[in-house]
């Protein structure tokens, strides 16, 4: 199974905890966590205007019946 993102960002957290790491591997880690946390970002904004958006056509569907009547037009459902 693949990991979760919470999981990534966790071992991240740990890689850059390690106290047995050289100062090179520290650099080399907290460049390859960088990329990591900022494709992270990328994907919990595109999850949170996922989100909006399916929160605005279940908003709409509400309001069809209504839009409907007003335009004089049938439902096909």
């Amino acid at each position: 199974m693949k990991p979760t993102l919470d999981q990534h960002l966790t071992d991240m957290l740990d890689r850059l905890m390690n106290k047995d790491l050289t100062s090179e591997e520290l650099k080399l880690e907290v460049t390859r966590e960088k990329a990591v946390a900022e494709i992270a970002t990328r994907k919990i904004e595109n999850s949170k205007v996922m989100l909006q958006a399916v929160k605005i056509v279940s908003e709409a569907d509400a309001y069809m019946p209504q839009v409907e009547k007003i335009i004089g037009i049938e439902s096909k459902k």
